[in-house]
């Protein structure tokens, strides 16, 4: 892409992490065009966000990747408890146990849905969710590559003259949020 062409998608993604990279899965298997346009060339290296929550999971099964994350995750009933320490070696508080492990909670969890929450860091995930938007089809731009810095300088239009224009922004800092304009 030179500097005074235009990205031609009908979804702009920023950002490729669990939100961006759950978007891109998404329009990608139902067939929606879309670019994703992220600041790092590729996936989360450092320890992030790592429980996953059932109504997550529910949509990786839907989308046919909840086997992958399974094969990476803690499984639900090794979640266990949270530990509330004066310092990371310090003396401990008190302990509680979370995410539906407590025998009178377990109940709950698996009566409100066929999938599990499980525990999953985001340097684990995002490859897998990445990785299967790609392999669909899911079309990115990093912006440290000359093509994106490009793209950052280009007039974004839809693809379809009449189509609504979607930009879906996720950043690690903030949650996923959507703007559209005609």
């Amino acid at each position: 892409m030179t500097e005074n062409e235009n990205l031609e998608t009908d979804v702009l993604i920023i950002g490729s992490g669990p939100a961006g990279g759950g978007a891109a899965l998404a329009l990608a298997t139902y067939g929606v065009d879309h670019m994703v346009i992220t600041k790092y060339r590729w996936t989360a290296n450092t320890p992030r966000a790592h429980i996953t929550n059932q109504r997550t999971m529910e949509v990786f099964r839907d989308l046919g990747i909840e086997p992958d994350v399974w094969a990476q995750a803690v499984p639900h009933e090794l979640m266990g408890e949270t530990v509330f320490c004066t310092s990371l070696a310090g003396d401990e508080i008190g302990r509680v146990r979370t995410w539906g492990t407590h025998p009178a909670r377990d109940a709950d969890y698996t009566m409100a849905s066929p999938s599990q929450n499980c525990d999953i860091p985001q340097t684990l995930l995002e490859p897998i969710v990445v990785g299967h938007a790609a392999s669909r089809g899911s079309r990115s731009r990093s912006s440290r590559s000359p093509a994106s810095r490009s793209a950052r300088r280009a007039t974004w239009r839809p693809s379809r003259p009449a189509a609504r224009r979607s930009i879906i922004a996720s950043t690690s800092t903030r949650s996923a949020r959507s703007s559209t304009a005609w």
